[in-house]
């Protein structure tokens, strides 16, 4: 159960709790109840915002058991979710051609379709919403997303594009691994015109898309920006999970995935090197581009530098903008960017299972390292013995086939040979017994070598 604000003299004051514990215990809880104390126990309602009301019920189902079953907010939680999204699939809006949309807004609907899907998931019922028809809701979802996409140099005129295509190409690679009859239904309502719009699949051209409108963090190499660091987190993001996915399901070839390999590494450089103080520009970029980092860096199995994440948490959970009510400076939007980017340090980044004061010691010790050229070029160099080491096991494979092929084959010469030796061995002429074991050789010494390459090539 969240614990009543600690009188500390700072943030996360305690030389004998884990950073989890604290963020948990001080922060996860207490933003919880926060966010249940709105319309109906959902906060976002108040102002009938359908994406922040999205992000909340992420929020509150997927909190540690230690709050989520906690006497005092178990039953709000599930009474808030559910009334949610009772409340969200009612919202939605109907175009002419049947699809569905959230306020005609690209970055809303994509939040809004993943909740709901989330949710079920989960196991969450939507009160008045059977199953089959969730399902048919997210189908023309995720179609007026990808028309929308198709329609976006003629149609979409407002400036936050990167990160509304990002949000879309999230979307599409959630509801394609996850729920893919969904993801098939939905190509077919977009029909063949539109289809005929995307010559690969929709996720690579989304990803392309993303790609060339990369720009650098000012004039600093192997850094990858788009507009602000806002967009920047999105796109990273939506970038990483579509090289994570590709490279799982094999989307494209490996140059290609090497090079956006190399985009994604880029863009973490970029807000490696664009923190200030532990600040990524407004309070709202500053939380999204820490939830972004720790994911992205999670997804890929990399290390993220600890005082980059750790200078944002201390900035984020001071006592003047990290009230004792729960909230973020009292504002809505922030708080769900807040309580996101906390949840995921507590879940995704194992530096947060240390005590604090060691953690404060790291900070210190990796201060010289901040952000710097040297960093660029680590990940550079990271990036380039991944691929090293993807092509030596490829190597390594290749060569192995090739042994078992040479090894099949002398096999197969030996066969052949014993079965011509073993037909005229003592004798002038070749019977009917040696013709039958010259074809049983030769057919075992040519099945052989046809069968061991075909399983390798398979």
């Amino acid at each position: 159960m969240p614990r009543k604000c600690l009188q500390r003299q700072f943030a996360f004051d305690s030389s004998d709790e884990t950073l989890r514990d604290i963020l948990i215990d001080e922060y996860l809880g207490r933003t919880a109840e926060w966010l249940l104390t709105g319309q109906a126990n959902l906060h976002a309602r108040i102002g009938n915002s359908h994406w922040e009301a999205a992000l909340e019920i992420d929020f509150l189902l997927n909190l540690p058991p230690r709050i989520a079953q906690a006497p005092a907010l178990r039953d709000r939680i599930r009474l808030a979710t559910q009334d949610g999204l009772a409340w969200l699939a009612s919202e939605h809006e109907v175009t002419c051609e049947g699809l569905s949309h959230w306020d005609g807004v690209t970055w809303d609907t994509a939040v809004v379709l993943r909740s709901i899907l989330s949710a079920i998931s989960a196991g969450s019922p939507i009160p008045g919403l059977e199953r089959s028809a969730a399902f048919e809701l997210a189908s023309k979802s995720l179609a007026w997303l990808l028309k929308r996409f198709v329609e976006w140099p003629q149609e979409v005129k407002y400036p936050f594009g990167d990160s509304d295509i990002a949000q879309i190409l999230t979307t599409a690679l959630f509801v394609r691994l996850r729920f893919p009859h969904i993801y098939k239904r939905s190509l077919a309502l977009l029909g063949r015109v539109l289809l005929s719009r995307f010559p690969n699949d929709p996720e690579t051209q989304l990803c392309e898309f993303l790609i060339s409108r990369r720009t650098m963090l000012g004039d600093r190499e192997h850094t990858c920006f788009w507009e602000d660091f806002f967009q920047t987190a999105e796109v990273l993001e939506s970038l990483t999970e579509y090289y994570v996915c590709a490279s799982a399901e094999g989307w494209c070839d490996p140059g290609r995935l090497e090079e956006i390999r190399a985009v994604v590494f880029d863009t973490i450089h970029a807000l490696e090197l664009g923190q200030s103080k532990g600040m990524w520009g407004t309070h709202a970029d500053t939380c999204r581009a820490l939830y972004s980092y720790l994911r992205a860096t999670h997804r890929l199995g990399i290390e993220p530098e600890v005082h980059i994440a750790f200078k944002a948490l201390r900035w984020m959970c001071d006592e003047k903008q990290a009230l004792n009510d729960g909230s973020f400076l009292h504002t809505s939007f922030v708080t769900v960017f807040f309580a996101h980017a906390i949840l995921e340090a507590c879940t995704s980044w194992p530096a947060a299972n240390k005590r604090v004061l060691p953690m404060y010691d790291d900070v210190v010790w990796h201060m010289d390292a901040s952000s710097s050229i040297e960093r660029g070029l680590r990940l550079d160099l990271e990036n380039k013995n991944r691929t090293l080491q993807m092509r030596i096991s490829e190597v390594s494979r290749c060569a192995s086939r090739r042994l078992r092929c040479l090894a099949s084959v002398g096999l197969s010469i030996g066969l052949v040979v014993a079965a011509l030796l073993s037909s005229s061995l003592g004798r002038a002429e070749i019977g009917d017994a040696g013709y039958i074991a010259i074809f049983v050789g030769v057919f075992v010494g040519l099945l052989v070598p046809i069968w061991t390459i075909g399983r390798e090539g398979s």
